[in-house]
């Protein structure tokens, strides 16, 4: 591998000469006398015959301490420095003391996510520098967990020489901590290192004669960095579409005319072509000094030619995601370059024509494509880096206060009819754009917020620009308005990581006040989460600092951070496998609080808390199961609380690692494998959804298996008898769990036997209904089925009491899961347990067979007959006893019983919570007819789909903020039906194309609604609904 790496890296080994641009070329600092240590990989230097470039002292001060103490040293520089010559320079001068006389280099390739770098050791007799190529500060950071952890001894120094200095921090995470070189020790003395001399490359031009070799400095300062099919297949374009119209005579560059024009010229002097691509092909390098001197001296007498270049370069960059093109775009990374390379040009060549040229960045803007649009933003943010670049003094331009005003005026304009808003609806208009259903002022302002979040790159850590900051809270404001536009995306997915990554600190302020708003809560989660992995210190700080907060107020707070900061305190608890001690807060207080959170009637917050249960009570079950079961006993919605078990259930199953095979769960999409879904009051808790393509471990004999934590809990719950609604809750849960997974690990258990052994078995899909926990059992059967299920038992006799309403509603939706359940309460680890589970088993058929218990209440009523001999006692006295009482206490909710139990007002109010919640999904993108109709039916559905394909057709969309079921005013039965009058408080806003449309459609309003509601398809659901206060 040393000798792949050596030969591919250093190149020919050629001497540093002149101005010549090195860029990276190691090859540079190899002597002729070339020998390579094959058993140690290391290559010798020549310290003593080079011209090596001056270096601060304060710098040589650093190295020399720190390669004294410690042999080693990591180096961070900019693009524009020679790594190698400042490597070489530092040995040079600290050789003697350190001993050094011939060092030599090794270079190792390593790759961390998206970061490539460059790793180089110099050795004598034990490594003495590590030097680490333009590498991005929080790789550095990442590089801390792995590679870096191996070398616990050693000692590091950054030196960055990066526009803005941006990397001039200290890292405490590193041990030892690197040392900081302030921003005002070296940028003067600093431009020694770079390659080339800018007065010489203004006067190259200048005195050049031949209009070809001035056309040549163009071209490369415009297309440098593609390789040669692209540069030439390019510049081709320039020539064919600008050029030759202006200039007739003129002709393309063909390989020989370039290659002839370039040797007989001074442009030599500035090619690098050293880099060698995969394809054989050479790149063309130059410096961005050269590029930008290049443009500012051309454009005072070339200006004309430079601007008809504008429309071909930007036509290059919009065609780059759909042509295929072998000679521009063979590959994506080859069109990504591409992008990156012309958007620099077009950056050098709109800031020179002081807005005349600015509409052009507008046509990429206009584009729906984040890759056009990265081009028009970094067209933008690139004026950063020149406002730190050294060519700003050979110009009177302010390339930062150009952007700055350029972004204001756009985020400005783009919301008024401005004529920048009308461009961009003409430029979508004329190339079919508008078919997007974005509108002007959405393309521009998500071209402004990807800008922001390139710009702030180039800022010191926590030290944002004011200017940037303040588009920034605008942009986020913008946001919480505007749910579904392409501003929203482009902030989340690009503006908001790439700001709170370098400037978390600064803006903790402004995200707690953005928490405030709910659409923002879980995508700003999202990013906190992502950025922990990177920089763990300051988001532990912030987010401690955050909790502590809420804990000291004793409840929830008005805005949502607290729940976002305990789902991002609790999942970083579990990923990084911190024990309760490390943690700021014990995890009974994190818990306490996220229950507290549970119960809210904010859905986001409900729900992130949710979700933050589930990843703290997986892992740390036996600490919290006491203060888990204070949490389920006081949650309203037992179908949430039976959520929150399957979720802990799955993700404790998935670390079972002793299965007789292997098996995943497959979410295709469709929704056929997430039965257990439909119709619950959180849908976003998708127990299948959350775990597909994860491997499980599953078993063909399910008894065989060792219970997990939670399903223990349960079973000992289901012989607690001082808390019916816990007994009741474990029935569900345990029921719930087998329709979340456990009928998935049936059905692999039968494909992964052999065929005959599984052709007469068959699979139940049934779904889960939404029901109420109050038992709504009929008179006769509360008062028979716990007598005839105890027999002599009469120690089971509350036990069946207790869980008879969940039992008779489990045999009506799905027997299968049932007979599962029973299957695993008699493998319980507990005794008692296993003893109940024929009674529960017993009670539970009785209910499925009510002929019987009709039969035998009818021969009660008739002739008072006593039954002995088969343990039932006194039928005549069970049928009397308190029927009076008992009759009056059912009259209003009881009815003839049909084949499936009535739907009570509780359960008829849930429902309806589910179809308030749903609407934000159906009448919204992604518009969604499936979740319509699991909820709805007849005429109800058939109005439903009518309003989707409107609002679709009109290019709009409801948004709501406040719904909410104030009281449920009368319920009535009528044959099958259920009527229910509710009063609904609501706030809902009509947009279209993402403007909001004002009047009756956009408002707030309480009203007095009559829902009608059967069974249809085996579940309830909403038939027909009637404005009553309207």
């Amino acid at each position: 591998m040393a000798n792949d790496i050596t030969q591919n890296h250093f190149g020919t080994g050629d001497n540093v000469a002149g101005n010549k641009i090195l860029g990276h070329n190691f090859g540079s600092i190899i002597s002729n006398t070339v020998n390579n240590y094959s058993d140690t990989g290391f290559i010798e230097i020549d310290l003593k015959n080079s011209k090596l470039p001056r270096v601060p002292e304060k710098i040589l001060a650093l190295a020399q301490e720190r390669l004294s103490l410690s042999r080693h040293l990591v180096i961070s520089v900019s693009s524009r420095v020679d790594s190698a010559l400042l490597l070489k320079s530092i040995l040079k001068t600290t050789s003697s003391q350190l001993g050094l006389q011939k060092p030599l280099v090794k270079v190792w390739q390593h790759r961390f996510e998206d970061a490539k770098f460059s790793v180089l050791s110099i050795e004598a007799n034990q490594d003495d520098a590590v030097i680490v190529d333009n590498l991005p500060i929080h790789t550095l950071k990442r590089i801390n967990s792995s590679w870096w952890k191996s070398r616990p001894s050693t000692g590091y120094i950054l030196i960055s020489i990066r526009p803005g200095n941006r990397d001039l921090l200290s890292l405490e995470t590193l041990n030892p901590p690197l040392w900081r070189i302030e921003d005002s020790e070296f940028p003067e003395d600093s431009e020694f290192l770079i390659g080339d001399d800018l007065n010489i490359i203004q006067t190259r031009y200048e005195q050049e004669t031949n209009p070809r070799v001035k056309l040549l400095h163009i071209a490369l300062a415009c297309f440098a960095g593609l390789e040669e099919n692209q540069f030439f297949a390019s510049l081709e374009e320039v020539f064919e579409q600008s050029w030759t119209t202006r200039v007739p005579q003129l002709h393309a560059f063909d390989y020989d005319d370039f290659f002839g024009i370039k040797e007989s010229s001074a442009i030599s002097e500035f090619i690098d072509e050293s880099e060698k691509l995969n394809s054989g092909q050479s790149r063309f390098n130059v410096s961005r000094d050269y590029r930008q001197v290049i443009f500012s001296t051309a454009w005072r007498t070339q200006r004309r030619q430079i601007l008809s270049m504008l429309p071909v370069l930007v036509n290059l960059v919009k065609n780059s995601i759909a042509s295929n093109r072998n000679d521009l775009y063979p590959s994506e990374s080859y069109k990504s370059n591409l992008r990156e390379v012309i958007a620099e040009s077009i950056s050098n060549i709109v800031l020179l024509s002081a807005g005349i040229a600015e509409d052009h960045l507008l046509a990429l803007a206009a584009s729906p494509s984040l890759p056009v649009q990265m081009a028009a933003a970094q067209s933008l943010a690139n004026w950063r880096a020149l406002e730190f670049s050294r060519v700003k003094e050979y110009t009177t331009l302010q390339p930062e206060k150009r952007l700055l005003e350029t972004l204001e005026k756009w985020y400005s304009d783009a919301q008024d009819n401005s004529r920048i808003r009308r461009l961009v609806a003409t430029l979508m208009q004329s190339e079919g754009e508008e078919s997007f259903a974005n509108s002007p002022e959405d393309q521009i302002l998500s071209t402004v917020a990807l800008c922001v979040g390139l710009s702030s790159r180039f800022d010191n850590p926590n030290n944002l620009n004011n200017h940037l900051l303040q588009i920034f809270c605008n942009l986020a404001s913008k946001v919480a308005e505007q749910p579904n536009s392409l501003l929203r995306v482009r902030f989340f997915d690009v503006t908001l990581p790439y700001v709170l990554e370098d400037h978390l600190e600064q803006l903790a302020p402004s995200i707690k006040r953005f928490s405030a708003y709910e659409t923002l809560v879980r995508p700003i989660a999202s990013v906190l989460i992502k950025l922990w992995y990177n920089n763990k210190t300051d988001v532990d700080k912030i987010t401690n600092n955050w909790i502590q907060q809420s804990l000291e107020h004793g409840k929830p707070s008005k805005t949502n951070h607290v729940a976002l900061t305990l789902f991002v305190q609790s999942v970083r608890t579990i990923d990084a496998g911190y024990e309760a001690s490390d943690l700021a807060i014990t995890l009974e207080m994190m818990f306490e609080f996220l229950a507290k959170c549970t119960v809210k009637s904010d859905y986001f917050k409900r729900l992130t808390a949710s979700f933050a249960i589930i990843n703290l009570v997986s892992r740390n079950f036996s600490s919290l199961k006491v203060a888990f079961s204070g949490l389920i006993s006081r949650l309203v919605q037992p179908q949430l609380a039976a959520q929150l078990i399957g979720q802990i259930y799955i993700q404790q199953r998935s670390e079972d690692v002793n299965g007789d095979f292997s098996f995943h769960i497959i979410d295709d999409g469709s929704g056929e494998n997430n039965h257990a879904l439909n119709g619950l009051a959180l849908p976003e808790l998708d127990p299948l959804r959350e775990w597909a393509g994860v491997d499980f471990q599953g078993y063909v004999d399910n008894s065989q298996r060792v219970p997990t934590e939670i399903e223990i809990w349960l079973f000992d719950v289901v012989n607690d008898d001082s808390n019916p609604q816990l007994q009741c809750l474990a029935i569900r849960a345990l029921s719930y769990l087998y329709n979340s997974f456990d009928k998935f690990e049936a059905a692999a258990a039968r494909d992964w036997q052999p065929r005959q052994d599984r052709a007469t078995e068959t699979t139940s899909h049934d779904s889960l209904i939404p029901v109420s926990m109050s038992p709504q059992v009929p008179f006769l059967l509360r008062r028979l089925v716990p007598r005839l299920a105890t027999l002599n038992q009469d120690e089971y006799y509350t036990s069946i009491t207790n869980t008879l309403g969940e039992l008779y509603r489990q045999q009506f939706s799905f027997s299968n899961s049932l007979s599962w359940v029973f299957g695993r309460l008699k493998n319980s680890p507990n005794r008692s347990t296993r003893l109940i589970t024929p009674s529960l088993e017993r009670a539970a058929w009785l209910l499925g067979n009510t002929w019987l218990i009709l039969l035998l209440g009818a021969i009660a009523a008739t002739f008072a007959v006593s039954v002995v001999g088969s343990g039932i006692y006194q039928i005549s006295q069970l049928a009397s006893g308190n029927r009076s009482s008992e009759a009056t206490e059912d009259n209003t909710t009881s009815s003839p019983m049909p084949g499936a139990p009535m739907l009570s007002a509780d359960e008829a109010r849930v429902l309806i919570g589910q179809w308030l919640q749903a609407k934000a999904r159906i009448f919204a993108p992604p518009y969604d007819s499936a979740l319509l109709e699991s909820l709805a039916a007849g005429s109800f559905y058939e109005e439903g789909i009518e309003t989707i394909q409107k609002l679709r057709d009109a290019n709009s969309y409801y948004s709501y903020g406040l719904q909410e079921i104030r009281s449920v005013r009368d319920y009535s039965v009528s044959g099958g039906q259920v009527s229910v009058v509710v009063e609904i408080a609501e706030d809902k806003a009509l947009y279209e194309k993402n403007r909001v449309v004002p009047g009756d459609q956009t408002q707030f309003s309480i009203f007095q609604i009559r829902y009608t509601l059967e069974v249809n398809d085996g579940r309830w659901k909403l038939i027909s609904r009637e404005i009553l206060n309207q």
